[in-house]
């Protein structure tokens, strides 16, 4: 758990101190059990302990991890917004290729 003195430590007051208190409580908070749940399909996806014999099943698995994952990049990107906005985020540069870039966000729509 986050220590509520910290943000007054490093000369983070009111509004913001309390907003990324929050955050960081939000981050482990959610991002640990979901972090579980996502392990866990994992595992019942790779049919690890034996087959799951229902197709249904299968596919029930399958959105569990969709959802879960997608959940995660929600709460990444929540917690990314919040540390640019507070001065903190790092920015990591590389070189991409732009048109395997592009070509994957079309292959999205």
């Amino acid at each position: 758990m986050p220590d509520p003195i910290l943000p007054r430590r490093n000369g983070i007051g009111g509004r913001e101190g309390a907003k990324q208190s929050f955050l960081a409580a939000m981050s482990h908070e959610l991002r640990t059990p979901l972090n579980a749940v996502i392990g866990f399909a994992e595992i019942m996806d790779g049919q690890v302990l034996g087959p799951i014999e229902i197709p249904q099943y299968r596919q029930y698995v399958r959105d569990i991890l969709e959802s879960g994952r997608h959940l995660l990049r929600i709460i990444e990107g929540v917690l990314d917004i919040s540390n640019a906005e507070a001065g903190e985020l790092v920015l990591n540069k590389r070189e991409i290729e732009l048109r395997g870039l592009i070509g994957r966000a079309r292959a999205r729509r």
